[in-house]
């Protein structure tokens, strides 16, 4: 993956009865995505994913 590409998207709920927002988590830097964790929990600080950092891009 590049920098700024897309990683992962998050549903955000709340507690007013409204529609969930959904946020995008964009790669900072380039890299290679080598683990990935499927968790329904993640807006708890669960483990998502991990990332090897490329030194160039």
């Amino acid at each position: 993956m590049r920098s700024g590409q897309p990683l992962y998207q998050i549903l955000s709920f709340n507690k007013l009865g409204q529609p969930p927002i959904e946020t995008s988590v964009s790669a900072e830097q380039s890299g290679q995505i080598f683990d990935v964790a499927f968790n329904q929990a993640v807006n708890e600080g669960e483990y998502v994913l991990t990332v090897l950092q490329s030194s160039e891009e």
